[in-house]
């Protein structure tokens, strides 16, 4: 009997033994496993792989999407979409690349670094976006601006005839005036946008690139925000033009719905 007991005790003492001799993270069965070799194998972290996936395959919607919008653009240049285009199929084009490398990583040290990079290296959010989208929004306040020139134009010509009718047009001019010069700053501050943010470049981790970026996109949107603001004056002049002539019974062939959309 003594001798099973001092059997038993003895092989429960080279288990004890050995297991002192794993890594903590073995004897917890926290990520380790043993391969058909025999060998220790990382369980990767598949709950992060998936929201990584996620996160990129959201990223590259959105860009597609974006893209649509840059070859449906009229007023900006060929040469800017152009450029415009190639930054965002290279956005793309680095995703799917990165979306690669993920599915492919073998640890989690690896897999995490490459997620992380997502939002780190690849500043779609940050830059590609918005630049695409402050240059779409300058197209549509340039076309808006072009219909409303097109308004003023037919505008000025009720406005002479209803001066040679012998009314009075002095307030309709200084309306019809406030109007051009509103519609004129739109343009302008719509050009100047995309001027700015047609060559900016992604800022690779450089903190004084990225810096500089962030404020040439802020001014940017200030300069869309004034544009906008011109074009609703700019109605408004043009409807106030519009019902005084309708008061004076001088017919129109324009209208002032033209808006920021």
């Amino acid at each position: 009997m003594n001798k099973q007991f001092y059997a038993i005790s003895a092989a429960a003492s080279l288990v004890l033994l050995a297991a002192s001799a794993l890594p903590a993270s073995a004897m917890l069965g926290s990520r380790l496993d043993l391969n058909a070799t025999g060998t220790v194998a990382v369980q990767l972290d598949t709950q992060a792989r998936i929201r990584a996936n996620t996160q990129i395959q959201a990223r590259i919607t959105k860009l597609d999407a974006v893209q649509v919008r840059i070859n449906q653009m009229s007023r900006v240049s060929t040469e800017q979409k152009t450029m415009l285009n190639a930054a965002i199929q290279a956005a793309i084009s680095d995703m799917t690349n990165l979306q690669a490398k993920i599915n492919a990583d073998t640890d989690n040290a690896t897999l995490k670094a490459d997620i992380q990079s997502i939002t780190k290296s690849y500043r779609i959010y940050v830059l590609v976006l918005p630049q695409a989208n402050i240059m779409a929004a300058a197209d549509r306040t340039l076309n808006v601006s072009g219909l409303l020139n097109d308004l003023s134009a037919k505008l000025q010509t009720r406005i002479a005839a209803a001066q040679t009718a012998g009314q009075s047009t002095a307030s309709l001019s200084a309306s019809l005036s406030e109007m051009n010069a509103k519609t004129a700053d739109a343009q302008v501050q719509a050009n100047a946008a995309i001027s700015e943010v047609a060559n900016l470049k992604p800022d690779n981790g450089d903190k004084t690139v990225f810096q500089s970026n962030l404020s040439t996109l802020k001014d940017a949107r200030a300069k869309i925000r004034t544009a906008m603001q011109d074009l609703v004056a700019a109605r408004q002049d043009a409807g106030t033009v519009v019902r005084a002539l309708i008061a004076m019974k001088v017919q129109t062939s324009g209208n002032a719905s033209s808006t920021a959309q």
